[in-house]
């Protein structure tokens, strides 16, 4: 009995290793060597991404700015799809934040010629972007050297100006100060466009920003405006999150 039950546990040990063998030998391998679709450099390849920067020129008289203290706040999700070796197309969708930091001087207009310690318009959008990739240089599956242009368009969705004013008064204590926030501006315009362009290696890029539409009306609600524009361009770091 033993014999047997020996004999049958044999068989089907061979039978076992035999049809392992065959399924070795029938694997079909490019099933495991299947090129990625998705990467860095390969067909499709989405991120986060973070961008800060400075609104700097050109100033109009009556609008001058501090650049310095005249700053954007940019996060953003991006789309890339590969067409060539060294072309690709993508859009992105971001939330922009946009702070004038307005100089106090004699030739100040805007919102109108009262000077304070310290005054901003800050402008809070979110946007759309579509744009041209050139790619440089050999990469393997890395984003490598490359060049953006492209065109955005942005929806304004939150304007104020806000002005800050230390205490004259000698009944006050010392460092009192006095804030005033007024928002939803009237002379403000709901949407903006432009172009911009970037110039990256990996996760870091240099970007630029020109925008071509006006911020400020030029009548609403029975008003008319002549306000002489804010700086149209701005100049960042973007740090892709990847």
């Amino acid at each position: 009995m033993t014999k047997y039950i020996l004999t049958i546990v044999v068989f089907f040990t061979i039978i076992s290793f035999a049809k392992s063998q065959a399924v070795v030998l029938e694997e079909d391998v490019n099933v495991d060597t299947l090129e990625s679709k998705k990467g860095p450099n390969l067909k499709n390849f989405a991120h986060l991404y973070f961008e800060f920067g400075f609104n700097v020129f050109p100033q109009e008289t009556g609008a001058e700015i501090n650049p310095v203290k005249s700053n954007i706040l940019k996060l953003g999700y991006k789309y890339k799809y590969k067409i060539c070796n060294f072309y690709a197309l993508g859009f992105d969708i971001h939330y922009l934040n946009s702070s004038f930091n307005l100089a106090q001087n004699t030739s100040k207009l805007l919102p109108d010629s009262i000077m304070h310690d310290n005054e901003n318009i800050i402008i809070n959008n979110l946007g759309f972007e579509f744009y041209n990739r050139f790619n440089f240089g050999r990469r393997g599956n890395m984003i490598g050297k490359y060049m953006d242009i492209g065109a955005f368009g942005t929806f304004i969705f939150n304007k104020k100006h806000q002005s800050v004013d230390k205490s004259n008064d000698p009944n006050i204590a010392m460092g009192h100060k006095q804030e005033i926030v007024n928002t939803g501006l009237i002379y403000v315009q709901s949407y903006s466009y432009g172009v911009n362009a970037r110039v990256g290696i990996n996760r870091y890029a240099l970007t630029a920003s020109y925008r071509l539409s006006d911020i400020f009306k030029t009548e609403s609600e029975s008003f008319t405006f002549n306000y002489p524009e804010l700086p149209r361009l701005y100049i960042g770091l973007q740090i892709g999150l990847f």
